[in-house]
């Protein structure tokens, strides 16, 4: 099955506006990280706003995209409404982040991250189709929202590296990212295991066509590098911390959009070949 990239980068930067809003968000609630409650949220906002406009230019008419307002019960109705309300949560939280009372944000940043989990997992759950097996498991959804989480707290971990954070939450944030890259490998694992059954196709992704991107791309560079720089990372604060985050960063968001573009590759239905 081709690869449909603008449907990639629409779930990748979704993905990553969603996790790191969720981030942001989870930091406020326990009192930390303010430094980089402004410029994580701009991140957020502009990653949601690329993906929709990614998913936009999917369609064949873009100017019909408005169309989808009278369809809010579909899948992409619901992943519009989702995005929609991710979307105008985080400008809220954006302006309340001066001017409001704590207890006001907070209560903002709770419903931002709900918000931000459910679109996350909802994007994964629109292609949960019958007609094709490799698609049709609830490990698929539970893959984007962990990837989300993943991209988002390694978003997180650059902006504090870059804003020189004290040690301890650097060391917080990194203990994180290593408990998100465990619980992503486990969920893909998971996942490529249960396309091994012989009516799907998809068991090309651990025997078939496309090992090398599995195995290279998901696997070495999207997990295992990123967990050998978290255990290896500097201490404290510095030019070498952030250095290490970027890389790390890179490394999970190549990962990520390989396992968006694979999903696509193992996608076809079981009478369909590749």
């Amino acid at each position: 099955m081709e690869v449909q990239w603008t449907l990639v980068l629409f779930t990748l930067f979704t993905g990553l506006g969603a996790g790191t809003f969720a981030f942001v968000a989870t930091t406020d609630l326990m009192g930390k990280a303010e430094e980089i409650r402004s410029p994580g949220s701009w991140m957020a906002l502009i990653s949601l706003a690329i993906g929709g406009v990614s998913s936009v230019f999917h369609l064949a008419h873009p100017e019909r995209a408005l169309l989808v307002l009278s369809r809010l019960g579909t899948n992409v109705g619901r992943e519009f409404a989702l995005l929609a309300l991710t979307g105008l949560v985080l400008l809220l939280y954006m302006g309340l982040t001066r001017r409001a009372a704590a207890s006001t944000r907070m209560t903002v940043a709770a419903i931002g991250l709900l918000l931000s989990a459910a679109l996350a997992f909802t994007v994964g759950a629109t292609y949960m189709l019958p007609g094709r097996p490799a698609w049709n498991t609830f490990f698929l959804p539970l893959t984007y929202l962990v990837s989300a989480l993943v991209l988002g707290v390694f978003t997180g971990y650059v902006l504090l590296a870059w804003k020189r954070a004290g040690a301890d939450l650097l060391r917080s944030v990194g203990v994180m990212a290593l408990g998100g890259l465990v619980l992503e490998a486990v969920v893909v694992g998971f996942y490529a295991a249960s396309l091994t059954t012989p009516a799907m196709v998809g068991s090309v992704i651990l025997t078939g066509s496309v090992p090398l991107l599995f195995w290279f791309l998901v696997v070495a560079i999207g997990l295992v590098i990123p967990t050998l720089l978290m255990l290896v990372r500097p201490k404290g604060p510095g030019s070498k911390q952030t250095a290490v985050a970027g890389i790390a960063l890179l490394s999970v968001v190549a990962g990520g959009l390989t396992e968006r573009a694979l999903m696509f590759l193992v996608g076809a239905g079981p009478t369909l070949g590749l």
